[in-house]
């Protein structure tokens, strides 16, 4: 079986989708990163957080 996979040049359809997948669920984690530090930039100082407070919300 992977000597049938290592002799190929090109990706299989199910490689193609798992590797769309994975990029997408990754860009997805990043935007979600990317909100909460851009949402916490808004509520340190309404909410008087200190550095250690908002690190660990």
């Amino acid at each position: 079986m992977f000597e049938i996979l290592d002799r190929r040049t090109t990706l299989t359809g199910n490689q193609i989708k798992i590797l769309a997948a994975a990029i997408i669920g990754d860009a997805l984690e990043f935007f979600d990163y990317f909100l909460i530090g851009f949402v916490l930039a808004f509520l340190i100082g309404p909410w008087k957080l200190t550095f250690g407070q908002s690190a660990t919300g």
